[in-house]
């Protein structure tokens, strides 16, 4: 009986592993997107292999955000990128709830971070800035480090 437990865990484990796997290669996630928005302003982060972009948007009517930089990747912040998101359960990734509501009230900005694969995305569900879900604050304290250099 505990051989046959014992086994099952280990496939679990190694679906999980695989699973992931997938995700993180590099021919396979295409982008990390972070946006955080209120009724009065708006900022994307969005990090690929190649570039680094960060836009704002301020509640002046316009539709479209100024481009506040661009820069070229460094390889080691998409290693880190990887790295990080190698540690995540990416099969629960859209289902981690936000510890608190304060976006609901425009208390705090709404947080959503997305990745692009080439098979589709992967949405986090909102949460409050500065207050992600337990599961996604490396990521979330790592995306806000690459955005305020």
């Amino acid at each position: 009986m505990r051989f046959i437990i014992f086994s099952i865990f280990i496939v679990f484990l190694t679906f999980t592993s695989c699973e992931n796997t997938k995700i993180l290669n590099d021919n396979n996630l295409k982008l990390v997107r972070m946006e955080m928005s209120t009724l009065g302003n708006a900022s994307l982060l969005e990090i690929n292999g190649d570039q680094i972009l960060m836009k704002t948007r301020e509640r002046d009517g316009s539709r479209e955000g100024k481009v506040n930089s661009s820069t070229k990747t460094d390889t080691k912040v998409w290693r880190e990128v990887l790295q990080i998101l190698s540690k995540m359960d990416l099969n629960q990734f859209e289902n981690w709830p936000a510890p608190t509501d304060k976006r609901l009230y425009d208390g705090a900005r709404a947080v959503t971070i997305t990745l692009e694969t080439s098979e589709g995305n992967i949405v986090a569900l909102p949460f409050d800035e500065g207050e992600p879900p337990v599961q996604m604050k490396e990521l979330y304290e790592f995306l806000v480090s690459v955005e305020n250099q």
